[in-house]
């Protein structure tokens, strides 16, 4: 199975139906490393293209 094969298959397991990609990352680290992130004092940020409901402990 090709990467690109894969992808397409795990991205029907997701519900926003992609991956995420290194970009999405980066741009959260710099959100929170901006000023217009300030009030923000702690706590976990999920960039889980929605998995975060779906898979329980």
């Amino acid at each position: 199975m090709s990467y690109e094969e894969y992808e397409k298959e795990r991205g029907k397991k997701i519900p926003l139906g992609r991956m995420g990609d290194a970009e999405e990352y980066a741009n959260m680290a710099c959100f929170l490393a901006s000023d217009a992130a300030s009030g923000i004092a702690g706590g976990a940020i999920n960039i889980d293209e929605g998995m975060s409901p779906v898979v329980q402990p």
